[in-house]
């Protein structure tokens, strides 16, 4: 019997869940080493070439920003994917639905009546086993994506402008210099 019993503890010490938390190596680390936290910027990351104090570039940036197709597609997207996740949040309530409807006989042998009939059927899905939480916490993944995906692009947009506004001023410079010599 305890024989028995000895493979039952194994397997249900192998579905235990082992400590995750990071060992100390015990070795020391000196002080100035240490990670602190780093001070918080004072300038918007988003806006970076208004710095730069050219009121041309700055409308450049604003234009191509404003007019860009990629940027409104995922912007789409983005407003798509908010509208997932408030339907997939819809799963945790009550479902109703309602009919209505309205029907006359017609014919030679028919009713002067009019009849009517309505209507409701309510559902509801416990979560049992985690999908509706499931498909709530990937539409919130998939939002988050779509969230960085836009600001990303708007980042790599405002800045082949201004590299593209930067290379060209530099080379209008190289050649006032080269008429001037």
């Amino acid at each position: 019997m305890r024989w028995l019993a000895l493979p039952l503890v194994l397997a249900a010490a192998g579905c235990a869940r082992p400590d995750l938390a990071p060992a100390s190596s015990g070795i020391p680390v000196p002080e100035r080493w240490a990670e602190t936290d780093s001070a918080p910027l004072t300038s918007d990351v988003g806006v970076y070439w208004t710095q730069l104090d050219d009121p041309l570039l700055t409308q450049f940036v604003e234009q191509a920003l404003k007019n860009n197709l990629d940027l409104a597609q995922s912007a789409a997207r983005l407003a798509q994917a908010r509208a997932q996740l408030a339907s997939a949040r819809a799963g945790f309530f009550p479902q109703l639905t309602g009919s209505a409807g309205a029907s006359k006989d017609v014919g030679d042998f028919a009713q002067k009546k009019l009849g009517f009939n309505a209507g409701v059927d309510a559902s509801w899905e416990a979560d049992l086993f985690g999908q509706i939480s499931g498909n709530v916490a990937a539409s919130r993944a998939d939002l988050a994506a779509a969230g960085y995906s836009l600001a990303d692009l708007q980042r790599v947009i405002a800045g082949q402008v201004a590299l593209t506004t930067i290379q060209a001023r530099a080379t209008a410079l190289q050649l006032a210099i080269a008429r001037d010599t």
